[in-house]
């Protein structure tokens, strides 16, 4: 996988340093998001930290609380875009 941050492997192992392995993920997010990682950082960290799949990943950021005050407009977005690509369909005619 192509890292979008290349500093994402230290800060797992930064975040691994002090907290149990098991760790919920939502204190993972919360603790990239304060040092500046984005929701793609998020879901890139769950894949390699605990192998999560890509769809389960994306859900479980979206949907985090660390995350939260972004939910709104993101969903606005891929309803904007889920629109306006529909309405550009050939096959949808």
């Amino acid at each position: 996988m192509k890292l979008r941050n290349e500093n994402l492997p230290h800060l797992l192992a930064d975040f691994d340093k002090g907290v149990n392995p098991k760790t919920e993920p939502e204190l993972l997010f919360a603790f990239l998001r304060q040092r500046g990682c984005s929701k793609v950082d998020c879901i890139q960290a769950l894949i390699l930290r605990y192998n999560y799949s890509l769809q389960i990943a994306k859900k479980a950021v979206h949907l985090s609380q660390t995350w939260q005050n972004r939910q709104r407009q993101d969903d606005a977005f891929h309803k904007q875009l889920e629109q306006c690509c529909k309405a550009d369909d050939p096959e949808d005619s």
